[in-house]
């Protein structure tokens, strides 16, 4: 026998349950229970490399062509790529020295959110950092908190960071990209978000 057939809108169970699964005319299944399958992938598509599983326990990983694209963790944190250390890999322009550098970074989606502290010995009128994703042809802006040139505040409400169809994070003072001194202490603190393409 190479089928099992049961009537329309008839019910497949067991002596204790015995409707566990109906199926209509239609072939649409019911099941009266919980699916129980046990951290196993649940395929989606027909070339079987988009699912959803639970195979790491208290977190939901979903996939598309194969790869992982999106994480809910028992916290019920959503993200892409979890909080990642760019320290290492960063390039920060504007400084004969770096003292400290503390970039991280995290996706969600098409949206990379990073915090950032930098800080150095300024040999040049600009000053940047760069992120791992190039942001799309749109600005996006913020403040820090705070923004040194020259071993102090530059604080007039124009001091910021700025990105757009790049993946470098440029530090502006008074609005301007070059208003930096060429000596003395460099330094930005803040926090941020844009999307990348």
């Amino acid at each position: 026998m190479s089928n099992i057939v049961i009537p329309d809108g008839g019910n497949i169970g067991s002596a204790s349950d015995t409707d566990a699964i109906s199926i209509s005319s239609g072939g649409v299944t019911t099941f009266s229970q919980n699916i129980d399958i046990s951290g196993k992938e649940l395929i989606l598509d027909s070339d079987n490399d988009s699912s959803i599983t639970s195979d790491t326990d208290d977190q939901i990983d979903f996939k598309t062509s194969g790869t992982d694209r999106l994480h809910i963790d028992s916290s019920g944190d959503i993200y892409s790529t979890g909080w990642t250390d760019y320290s290492g890999t960063t390039t920060v322009s504007g400084c004969s020295s770096v003292s400290a550098k503390e970039i991280h970074y995290k996706i969600i989606g098409k949206m990379l959110f990073f915090q950032f502290y930098v800080n150095g010995t300024s040999n040049d009128s600009n000053f940047s950092f760069t992120l791992p994703k190039t942001a799309v042809d749109e600005y996006f802006r913020g403040v820090c908190s705070p923004l040194w040139d020259n071993g102090g505040t530059a604080s007039n409400g124009n001091d910021m960071w700025e990105i757009k169809n790049t993946s470098t994070v440029n530090f502006k003072k008074n609005d301007n990209f070059n208003g930096f001194t060429t000596s003395g202490t460099k330094l930005a603190l803040g926090q941020g978000w844009y999307q990348f393409v």
